[in-house]
Parts: structure tokens; C-alpha cells; sequence
């Protein structure tokens, strides 16, 4: 059974939404270092995350996410850094393809702030700020969630391109 064109027309390739996720991500993160001399820093902390294969569907394709994309520094920031990263985050955010940013008040209290930029895919990109108090350890943290997509080889083989060989 072939993917159905209508949604192949909103299906976007594992390989090319991972590549924009992770440019955007370093891009904030590079923006951030250039706007707060406090975070220009060497000592940022990068993990690539990794690839989670689904199982297969009825045509025996199988679809991949990528969790635990994350850049992580540790920093002791004030509340007006962390407002400042909040005006940032938000303009950075707003015109990339993770339109849906929130930002979460619960915890800012305790010196915790929680930004959230989303797709309407499911796509995901959390800021997350913890200033110094008894109960944190001082941090700002990125990290980066991409929802379950096809890889090309996979959308090729369900059109037939290759021969028909399924992985």
C-alpha cells in the first residue's frame, strides 16, 4: 500500500526537519552568546540526541524521531536575564517554523523559567533557565524534540523508485 498523495503534500522528510531543528536550535543558541556576554561561553555542553525507529506501519515502513537534542550551560543568571532570554526566545521563535511559543509561569517563583516553542507537527524546543537558589542548580538548557517522519529513501520506495525494496 502506497502513502496516500494528500498526505505526502504535509509529510516533510525525517532527514531535512532534523537538519532545520538542529540549525535552529544552534542558531538561538548563537544568538543568545551574542546578546548576553554571560552565555558566550566555551563551556557549552552539546548532545546530538538520538534516533528512535517506530514501528512499522502497514506498508512496513518504519518512521524515526530524534529526542534529546540539548545544549546546556551552566550559568548563574538574574531575573532580568532570564526575561531578557524570554524577549529572545520569543522573537527567534515566532518566525521559525516553531511558531507556537509559551512560556510557562508556574515555577518562576523558585527561580525556574520554562519557554516552549512548538509546531503543529509536534516539533518541540524548550528553554529551560534555573537561577541560583537552595533548591537549583544554576543552568540554562535548550532542548529539542522532532516528532516521527519518513525518511526520502522510504517515500521513494513507497513510489516505487528503487525496485520496491523495503528496509
Amino acid at each position: 500500500m502506497k502513502i496516500k498523495e494528500k498526505t505526502m503534500e504535509k509529510l516533510e522528510l525525517f532527514e531535512a526537519a532534523s537538519k532545520v531543528l538542529l540549525d535552529t536550535m544552534q542558531g538561538f543558541k548563537d544568538n543568545l552568546s551574542a546578546q548576553l556576554t554571560l552565555l558566550d561561553s566555551d563551556n557549552w555542553q552539546y548532545d546530538k540526541g538520538s534516533i528512535k525507529v517506530c514501528k512499522a506501519d502497514e506498508s512496513g515502513f518504519k518512521k524515526r524521531c530524534r529526542v534529546g537534542i540539548s545544549y546546556n550551560l551552566k550559568v548563574s543568571l538574574l531575573n532580568e536575564d532570564a526575561e531578557q532570554i524570554w524577549l529572545l526566545f520569543k522573537d527567534w521563535f515566532n518566525t521559525s517554523r516553531l511558531g507556537q511559543v509559551e512560556r510557562n509561569p508556574n515555577n518562576e517563583d523558585l527561580g525556574r523559567y520554562v519557554f516552549s516553542a512548538s509546531s503543529p507537527l509536534g516539533d518541540q524546543v524548550d528553554c529551560s533557565i534555573y537561577l541560583p537558589n537552595e533548591w537549583n542548580i544554576p543552568q540554562i538548557s535548550l532542548s529539542g524534540y522532532l516528532t516521527a517522519r519518513y525518511r526520502a529513501c522510504d517515500l521513494d520506495q513507497s513510489q516505487g523508485k528503487d525496485g520496491g525494496f523495503k528496509r
